[in-house]
């Protein structure tokens, strides 16, 4: 997707302003596409580095990734699997700070970027927050000791 690659490989203010206003269009209806074209960390980073402008668009590009339409429910009314594991691709690319957050949260699946939300996903809090909480668990016999003492005083 060459919005993706303007994000990542064009320093141009304006041409990332464009961008990553026109992924935000585009996952309004093609949000899997556009989180399969890598997207996501291009998208962070602009959250975190970009100008005021681009800063709006990524987040609202990632919240539309993220987010619970209609088509994503079953005829149950169920969240589907594919849109709580892209808030955890999400969390993931953010860094551990996101994932710990999903792992504690008791309210609403929420995940930040300095001041900005880019994932509010109310939906899914327990499936969220239990895959989140896998990971963290799984980091703890990769990191050194004094980190995994830390992930397991966080962990339900």
């Amino acid at each position: 997707m060459p919005f993706v690659v303007l994000l990542r490989d064009v320093s141009d203010k304006v041409c990332v302003e464009h961008a990553a206003w026109a992924l935000a269009n585009l996952a309004v209806d093609q949000e899997t596409e556009v989180a399969a074209a890598g997207a996501i960390p291009a998208l962070i980073d602009v959250v975190k580095n970009g100008s005021d402008v681009a800063k709006v668009s990524a987040a609202e590009a990632l919240q539309k990734i993220s987010r619970l339409e209609p088509a994503h429910m079953s005829n149950s009314g169920e969240v589907s699997m594919a849109s709580c594991d892209s808030v955890i691709s999400i969390a993931m690319t953010v860094g551990f700070g996101a994932l710990l957050q999903l792992a504690q949260s008791n309210c609403d699946t929420c995940v930040m970027v300095g001041s900005r939300i880019v994932v509010y996903f109310p939906w899914c809090r327990t499936f969220t927050k239990r895959k989140a909480a896998l990971i963290l668990r799984r980091l703890q016999g990769t990191v050194p000791e004094e980190i995994a003492i830390a992930i397991a005083a966080y962990l339900p």
